[in-house]
């Protein structure tokens, strides 16, 4: 058996005001968010175990919010 196949990234241009889904499976979360607050631009970090996120990130990494996906579900 070979290696298992890459998993394709999800990529979309922001164009006409419009925002993107972008998937970076395995890469460094602090980073992508340091990346991503140094934008200027609001970030919103929806995860399944937000507290637990938020706390495994807290230090390192800030200049966003977290919110879990069933917390997002009830108050969108």
């Amino acid at each position: 058996m070979g290696a298992p196949a890459a998993r394709p990234r999800l990529e979309a241009a922001t164009s006409g005001g419009h925002r993107a889904l972008r998937e970076n499976q395995g890469i460094g979360m602090a980073g992508l968010l340091g990346d991503l607050v140094a934008t200027g631009e609001r970030v919103l970090v929806v995860a399944a175990h937000a507290a637990h996120r938020a706390g495994a990130l807290r230090g390192r990494v800030g200049g966003f919010a977290v919110v879990s996906w069933a917390a997002l579900e009830d108050q969108p």
